[in-house]
């Protein structure tokens, strides 16, 4: 069932990766200062945009945070680029019934996306906490 799911998120590694070259270039980004944004090297998303290897969570969340990447519109290509200019808390609500939905459609992001997430989460609880007590203080 795993090895399933894998190769049919695997499937919509190519859009992501052609959207997240064309967001980089959007922003007029070098691959290096877009890369900082999660932390990661100026070879990783060269693999990344070249379809290679999937985004990690912490890329997508940094997109986000910085430039306030559409997260749906990363994987789907459905909506705008960028989310409003509404509060950061309500944009990430937002954000997340969009995926909520998506997740429902597409069954192997759902799983992708939640192992994903809940790994994330689980290595980085303190973290989060932080990001979640800094965001609603605002």
């Amino acid at each position: 069932m795993i090895t399933k799911l894998k190769a049919e998120y695997e499937e919509y590694l190519p859009g992501i990766a052609e959207r997240l070259r064309i967001i980089r270039l959007k922003l007029g980004l070098t691959m290096e200062k877009f890369a900082a944004c999660g932390g990661l090297s100026k070879s990783l998303i060269s693999i990344i945009e070249s379809g290679h290897k999937r985004p990690p969570f912490m890329l997508l969340l940094g997109l986000y945070r910085q430039y306030k990447v559409n997260i749906l519109y990363l994987f789907t290509g459905e909506g705008e680029m960028f989310v409003g200019s509404g509060s950061k808390v309500q944009n990430l609500k937002d954000d997340i019934e969009e995926m909520i939905q998506l997740m429902e459609e597409i069954p192997a992001i759902k799983y992708a996306m939640l192992l994903h997430f809940s790994e994330y989460m689980i290595r980085n609880q303190e973290i989060v906490e932080m990001m979640l007590k800094e965001e609603l203080q605002k």
